[in-house]
């Protein structure tokens, strides 16, 4: 997406506001890593105050994931349209108000309305992080402000899982929701005061028609996996048809003509749904392994978790120094293989001693997830130009958000409403079998190999 609304906001910044700013985009990186674990502990408790089951409860999770994934692209050009400031920060209040009004929620379909609108938020905030980072002319400064996301991200997943138990034990399962409200409107109003103004753009055009194609094909496909839906699975095909035959005429499309030729981006595409499958299925497997069939509460569960976090802390290390000296393709493929071998384990011996084999499990797969993502971001933007980078990570991201709904979608309905060891047993297993085909899939691809530091 163009960017010229976000340098002309970021060339004038102040060293002050600069930290302020950075700080604000580690934030909103911690905020949607936190909410994905956070929820994910307490969906037990969830299940029980509701009453619900294990497979309706996943939705909780696809209700955030699918207006995400599907709004990052026009959540950006919304951003080029009025300004990357007030979309930021709209999208902030809005993923506030969704808090607000799942921590509140006396029903389930009240509870999913609420994820729905902090999907929307998110998907209207995140892109425009991308293009205010992205746009920072200092290359110091840029590479700043990625290196304060992905600590920030490292340590909300090492954090979050521990944090989430100990909140839904001590305060309930609303409180997971609740506790970062302050946090989204105190950031909002930060960037709100910091950020200077805009001047707005209205020759940016707003494919809405695309847009709306997009999002009802992403959640009719979901459905068609959870509720095995032959008419979703139809309405499914049908509005991704349309979105392909909108796409086709419109002068301006969504996904701007060519970024889909870019090689490393097609290489990213090919690896990253493996990464998202593993990562979301041993968030999502895993915590309801460790409360389910372990009978562990939720806070000791985020515990038993957290060494997936504390591996991809060191793990982030490692992909920055691969990538210096090997390029991101063999990172990626090393990363996505290791993790599936790390899940095949997990899945071959459910029952094993955890400090024996779960904990340095664990560690190795963190590690090894955080290899693939970070690889596979760097892939998604090497053979772009400045003009077509913020389309190409819009691309990527919408990719990695929508995996990530049917993913949970999928996993959902092989652990069933029983929830015994063997079904969880399955999770870990389809979760390996995805790691190592698109392990395989990148390792067979090829792309290009050119040595980068993380965008």
């Amino acid at each position: 997406m163009p960017r010229s609304a976000a340098a002309r906001s970021v060339a004038t910044m102040s060293t002050g506001s600069f930290v302020i700013v950075a700080a604000s985009l580690a934030t909103l990186n911690l905020l949607v890593v936190f909410d994905g674990l956070v929820v994910t502990v307490a969906l037990p408790a969830m299940a029980q105050a509701l009453g619900t089951d294990a497979p309706a409860t996943s939705w909780v999770i696809t209700a955030f994931a699918v207006p995400l994934g599907g709004t990052l692209l026009l959540g950006g050009r919304l951003g080029d349209r009025v300004g990357t400031r007030p979309c930021f920060v709209g999208g902030l209040v809005l993923f506030a108000l969704g808090l607000v009004g799942s921590g509140l929620a006396g029903t389930f379909p009240v509870l999913l309305a609420g994820r729905v609108l902090q999907g929307l938020g998110a998907g209207l905030a995140l892109p425009n992080t991308f293009a205010l980072a992205s746009a920072i002319p200092a290359q110091g400064r840029r590479s700043a402000v990625f290196a304060a996301s992905a600590v920030a991200g490292s340590s909300g997943s090492a954090g979050a899982a521990v944090v989430g138990g100990l909140l839904v034990d001590g305060l309930g399962w609303r409180s997971v929701f609740l506790v970062a409200v302050p946090v989204a409107l105190g950031t909002a109003v930060i960037l709100w005061r910091r950020l200077p103004a805009e001047a707005r753009d209205p020759r940016v055009s707003l494919p809405w028609t695309s847009s709306a194609w997009f999002v009802l094909a992403a959640a009719a496909a979901v459905l068609a996996v959870s509720s095995r839906s032959s008419l979703a699975l139809g309405v499914a095909v049908a509005a991704l048809a349309g979105f392909v035959v909108t796409e086709r005429r419109r002068a301006d499309p969504l996904i701007p003509r060519g970024v889909l030729a870019q090689r490393s981006l097609r290489g990213a595409l090919l690896g990253m749904p493996g990464q998202v499958v593993a990562y979301n299925g041993v968030v999502y497997v895993g915590l309801l392994f460790f409360q389910v069939a372990r009978g562990l509460p939720p806070w000791l569960a985020g515990l038993a978790f957290a060494p997936v976090g504390v591996g991809a802390i060191a793990g982030s290390r490692l992909a920055t120094l691969w990538l210096a000296r090997r390029g991101w393709r063999s990172g990626a493929v090393a990363g996505l293989v290791v993790a599936a071998a790390a899940l095949a384990v997990l899945g071959a011996a459910p029952d094993a001693s955890y400090a024996a084999v779960v904990l340095p499990v664990l560690l190795v797969l963190g590690a090894a997830l955080a290899l693939a993502a970070v690889t596979l971001n760097v892939a998604a933007g090497l053979d772009s130009t400045d003009g077509e980078r913020g389309a190409a990570y819009g691309v990527f991201e919408t990719t990695t958000h929508v995996s990530s709904a049917l993913a949970v979608a999928v996993l959902a309905v092989v652990i069933g409403a029983a929830a015994t060891s063997g079904d969880f047993a399955r999770g870990f297993a389809v979760e390996a079998a995805a790691a190592g085909v698109c392990g395989l899939a990148v390792a067979l691809y090829g792309g290009s190999q050119r040595r980068s530091s993380p965008r």
